[in-house]
């Protein structure tokens, strides 16, 4: 059976993504490198916040984005102010399995988790933009409306995930699998798609 051509396999990926050429990558990965790490302790405790502000309705929000002086901060939206919401941005996450974790609506901007083991992870609606996770699985992730755009996910599976409504404009994407992923309603304007596997 013929493959679909890239263009209806990954919506949208005929289009240019926005400019964001002056936000300072180089700064954004040196911040992360330099990060504190979170030991599986204090991990866990984020974790057991994390589901109190989902258990109390603090999901449903919406995020935005703003570039200051070359850095990304991402910004959370709700009608009520919910305390205990993983926010893990800008941070070094390389020690950490995510493997089957739950954390929709993180904040996890700018985080460097290279060749790390996210496989079924639940991120729906979270915020994973500027990333850095090169070689990371997310085989059987769900990431419905995340929003991946910007980030460096070369080499990373998606095997099985479902991705519908995720964003990846302008990620690279290279050599990446999205074999079986679901990517109705996905966008991928500006993404680097060479080699992938679909």
């Amino acid at each position: 059976m013929e493959k679909a051509p890239l263009s209806i396999k990954f919506p949208l990926s005929e289009q240019k993504g926005a400019d964001y050429s002056d936000i300072d990558r180089i700064h954004l990965r040196k911040i992360a490198e330099t990060s504190k790490v979170i030991s599986p302790q204090e991990f866990q405790s984020i974790l057991k916040n994390h589901q109190k502000f989902l258990k109390l309705d603090g999901g449903g929000g919406q995020w935005q984005t703003m570039n200051i002086n070359g850095i990304i901060l991402g910004i959370y939206l709700s009608k009520q102010s919910i305390p205990g919401q993983a926010i893990l941005n800008n941070l070094q996450l390389d020690n950490l399995t995510l493997t089957g974790k739950f954390l929709p609506y993180a904040n996890l901007v700018g985080i460097l988790a290279e060749n790390c083991d996210w496989n079924k992870v639940n991120l729906n609606h979270s915020l994973i933009t500027d990333a850095m996770c090169q070689g990371t699985s997310f085989m059987g992730a769900s990431c419905i409306g995340t929003d991946f755009s910007r980030s460096d996910l070369r080499r990373c599976s998606f095997r099985d995930a479902n991705l519908k409504y995720a964003d990846f404009e302008n990620c690279n994407l290279e050599d990446a699998d999205f074999t079986g992923a679901r990517l109705e309603h996905a966008r991928f304007p500006g993404a680097i798609l060479k080699n992938v596997t679909y």
